[in-house]
């Protein structure tokens, strides 16, 4: 869980929009339930986050610079 949670946190950013969750969906080649309203942890951890996790932080990064340039 200590590698798997920085991830989540970083999925979590309010920068995270949705075409990153479809970019997201794409890599795992699955749906994945991102709706704010009703999403749930379970959702996420049904895939294997640590199997793509330099993406997944590129994913993160890449979300917290164009909200910056946004502002």
């Amino acid at each position: 869980m200590t590698e798997v949670l920085p991830l989540v946190y970083g999925l979590a950013k309010p920068s995270i929009m949705e075409r990153h969750w479809l970019e997201i969906c794409d890599i795992f080649k699955t749906e994945i339930p991102y709706n704010k309203e009703t999403f749930c942890l379970r959702d996420l951890l049904t895939v294997k986050l640590l199997d793509k996790r330099e993406d997944l932080e590129d994913i993160a990064d890449s979300a917290d610079k164009q909200l910056k340039l946004e502002n």
